[in-house]
């Protein structure tokens, strides 16, 4: 049995917070350790380092993305607007002979 510094929350034999150790067999949280949810002990800090960076990561790719949509949203709505000045103008100039 190795010990592990818990990460993430979790539900094992028992519910973990994060901070807590866990003493398990490796072949059997072998997964945990992968999906950063454990970490080695001499691992910890840079596996929590690591889980930090990753989330990091994907809410800058989030935010990008929902930047991105905005701005297409904002260029099709303008271009909607502009298009519907242009469809008005030969019926007022028709308006105006």
């Amino acid at each position: 049995m190795d010990k592990f510094t818990v990460i993430r929350p979790h539900i094992g034999d028992r519910t973990y917070a994060p901070g807590e150790t866990r003493e398990a067999d490796p072949k059997r949280v072998a997964h945990l350790v992968e999906a950063g949810v454990l970490a080695k002990d001499e691992n910890a800090a840079e596996a929590e380092r690591a889980a930090a960076e990753k989330a990091e990561a994907e809410r800058l790719a989030a935010e990008k993305a929902a930047a991105e949509k905005a701005e297409a949203e904002r260029v099709a709505a303008e271009k909607a607007a502009a298009e519907k000045v242009e469809a008005k103008k030969p019926a007022a100039e028709k308006a105006a002979k």
